[in-house]
């Protein structure tokens, strides 16, 4: 279902991802965790459709995705994007 479901939201609903990975408190090259990527979203990624941005598992980082990302806020700006030092300074990551 998980490969369906990527396909619909990048494919048909032109959706942004929101990528969140357990164990990690941050995420700077998210191309080296391409291992956890399911199929269809390593081809989205690779081929540049998908808007995503990858993020550590953790509530701030996923608060303010869910709230800055959306189909009725500004874009992702591409597919392996990620947030900045400042950010995770400012969630007391860094």
């Amino acid at each position: 279902m998980l490969s369906w479901e990527i396909e619909r939201a990048v494919d048909f609903y032109k959706l942004p991802l929101i990528i969140a990975y357990t164990g990690y408190n941050i995420v700077r090259k998210p191309a080296e965790l391409a291992a956890r990527w399911p199929a269809t979203l390593a081809e989205r990624i690779r081929n540049r459709t998908a808007d995503a941005i990858h993020i550590p598992f953790k509530k701030d980082p996923m608060f303010d995705a869910i709230n800055q990302f959306t189909v009725n806020t500004e874009k992702i700006g591409g597919p392996l994007v990620v947030y900045s030092d400042e950010a995770y300074r400012t969630w007391g990551y860094l």
